[in-house]
């Protein structure tokens, strides 16, 4: 029922935020075109209009892939101080490591963690903290800069999981993971 729900919110809203940012395109073309327009011109009829509007999307586009581009550009540049920066965290925190399973499941091991009852309040504690700063930070830079904090994450757990002496050292070999007949 909420899953419904959600699609349903989810929805309106999506058509909602394309209405008012269309009338807002539409009101800022027609403003620039009559306020721009000479006294001797007539008054722009709707294909003027429709072109505007179209000519303010390609730019608001390139806009969004530049802003993509130095976002993406940026994040590359700082990828090794990001997997740095999660690896102190994870070495200053002594939180037990990540095992293999998480490797696909990034934010179930510092939330396995948060919710382990076993463990110290301490430690869950710190657990939420790096929860609560990977998302955040997720969050502020935007989607562009998912992977690369995903992948300096992965790093960082590597590393991290290599040097902890409580993890045990093991490789899976290609026939443990998939038969190749079956494929």
């Amino acid at each position: 029922m909420d899953s419904d729900l959600a699609k349903a919110v989810s929805k309106t809203l999506f058509w909602r935020r394309l209405g008012v940012g269309l009338a807002v395109d539409v009101l800022a073309i027609v403003i620039f075109m009559n306020v721009f327009r000479s006294e001797y011109e007539s008054r722009p009829d709707i294909s003027s209009y429709a072109l505007g509007v179209g000519l303010l999307w390609i730019v608001q586009f390139a806009l969004l892939l530049k802003s993509l581009l130095t976002a993406w550009v940026s994040m590359q540049l700082e990828y090794g101080l990001l997997a740095d920066g999660f690896l102190e965290t994870l070495r200053a925190t002594k939180l037990p490591a990540p095992k293999a399973i998480y490797h696909s499941a990034r934010f179930d091991y510092l939330l396995d963690l948060a919710d382990d009852e076993t463990l110290p309040a301490n430690d869950r504690v710190k657990a939420s903290m790096i929860y609560g700063m990977w998302k955040g930070i997720m969050q502020v830079r935007g989607t562009a800069a998912t992977i690369i904090l995903t992948k300096a994450w992965d790093t960082a757990a590597e590393r991290y999981n290599r040097e902890s002496p409580d993890t045990p050292q093991r490789t899976i070999s290609r026939e443990q993971v998939w038969d190749d007949d079956e494929l």
